[in-house]
């Protein structure tokens, strides 16, 4: 029998791990076959949200254990992860997004093993929506920030591989602004 030793890893280098699983082909039956994985440091802004009113009986602490916990819902998600999964989905309808905590030796294990797949490049480019189109002049001559973030797409081999995949990512103009100096947040694989 061989023993796996599992180690914590140190505060700081815990994250959350966003995990997108894309289905590009209903001949797949739905399952992924092209993954883009990023992580989140945890802050007093993007943490857990508290569960409703736990049952501390032992039944539910064991349900728990066996089933997902922390569950999915609870993981944080802020404008940041909506608007670059919006951007995906946007392209490829068939998306859905896995969390998972990065905790463990093992966490990083599974996370290396996602990326050993094919790999093709994507960019996800963030652009302004005007929020006001009552006096469009006002808008002339005016210079907008665009980041545009480079990442990794994984396939599992079930389908072509891409050289390069482009999104745009929206964000409301004035409104969201701020959210682009938040961007660099994202640690992408």
């Amino acid at each position: 029998m061989k023993v796996k030793t599992i180690t914590s890893l140190e505060l700081k280098e815990f994250r959350i791990l966003k995990h997108i699983q894309i289905s590009t082909d209903a001949k797949f039956n739905g399952f992924p076959n092209l993954s883009i994985i990023y992580k989140r440091k945890f802050s007093d802004d993007y943490k857990f949200s508290q569960p409703e009113a736990e049952d501390n009986s032992i039944e539910n602490r064991i349900s728990c254990l066996i089933n997902e916990y922390p569950k999915q819902e609870n993981y944080p998600n802020d404008r940041i992860d909506e608007i670059f999964f919006k951007a995906i989905k946007d392209v490829y309808p068939n998306t859905s997004v896995r969390n998972e905590l990065i905790v463990f030796n093992v966490d990083l294990e599974k996370i290396e093993k996602i990326k050993n797949r094919k790999l093709s490049k994507g960019t996800i480019i963030f652009s302004p929506t005007l929020s006001d189109y009552s006096n469009l002049t006002k808008y002339v001559g005016r210079k907008f920030s665009s980041p545009v973030i480079e990442f990794n797409i994984y396939n599992n081999g079930l389908v072509q591989n891409k050289n390069f995949e482009n999104f745009m990512a929206r964000y409301q103009f004035p409104e969201e602004e701020s959210l682009l100096d938040r961007i660099k947040q994202i640690e992408f694989d």
